[in-house]
């Protein structure tokens, strides 16, 4: 299985992109952090390139990163970001296909206006625009943009929801990875559920499903995994009790 390097952009006394209350090197390892406590779940290995506020250039990431995994084949390399345009930018590296960012498109697209391209360096068309994706050419870079924090309806949606646009992203990546062992008390959503639906299936309530999940709004993601609070599917089975009658049609067979 592939091993995930996850980035958090800023740190130390690179701040980032600022507004409305929000600090990119903040919120970044937040996402961040979010991520990887969900894949570590699902058994997967994870680096983290920044764990704590402090400055490191994008040199020494690069750095470490070789360092420490210099099969470019065997990791993808997340970078969370925030963006310098309205909505959330997913960009994926010249030399890869888009499979890994249009299902994180696909999670992502519930949150705010998502799209997901490949972004040439002007002077050298052969290379790519971002300095980490251009200095890991072999790697499978995706370097994601939360939305613009001087937006108020962005900002607005990365302060409400960037818990659940990190467990998305975690669930795109547990997808990509072919990650499906869950545990007994998990749910892969699948398309057409809802939560009204889950809860009548599984005998609890919308506001247990959300309040255990941390959910702030109904919406769900194609392959978001969800704890139920209790297992209890709905069955065909009956148990027989004293006085129940069998007919079969509209003959009475016995009285048990």
């Amino acid at each position: 299985m592939k091993k995930v390097i996850i980035n958090s952009s800023g740190g130390g006394s690179d701040i980032g992109s600022t507004g409305n209350g929000i600090t990119e090197k903040d919120i970044t390892l937040k996402i961040s952090n979010i991520i990887k406590d969900r894949l570590e779940e699902a058994g997967v290995e994870v680096l983290m390139l920044r764990d704590k506020d402090e400055t490191i250039s994008y040199d020494e990431r690069i750095k470490k990163l070789k360092a420490t995994y210099p099969n470019p084949y065997d990791v993808v390399l997340l970078s969370n970001t925030l963006n310098t345009t309205s909505g959330i930018d997913i960009i994926y590296p010249l030399k890869k296909t888009d499979a890994l960012a249009s299902m994180l498109a696909r999670n992502l697209e519930y949150f705010n206006d998502t799209k997901y391209y490949q972004y040439r360096w002007p002077t050298d068309t052969t290379k790519d625009y971002y300095y980490l994706t251009r200095n890991t050419p072999d790697y499978e870079t995706v370097i994601i943009r939360y939305g613009l924090p001087s937006n108020s309806k962005d900002a607005n949606i990365i302060k409400e929801n960037y818990d659940e646009m990190a467990l998305s992203v975690a669930d795109a990546l547990l997808s990509y990875l072919g990650v499906t062992n869950i545990q007994d008390d998990e749910y892969i959503v699948s398309s057409g559920d809802t939560l009204y639906a889950l809860a009548k299936r599984f005998n609890t309530t919308v506001d247990d499903l959300k309040s255990l999940n941390n959910l702030k709004s109904d919406l769900l993601s194609i392959g978001q995994i969800l704890k139920i609070p209790s297992v209890k599917e709905e069955s065909n089975t009956y148990t027989v009790k004293s006085g129940d009658r069998v007919f079969m049609g509209n003959k009475l067979l016995c009285i048990i």
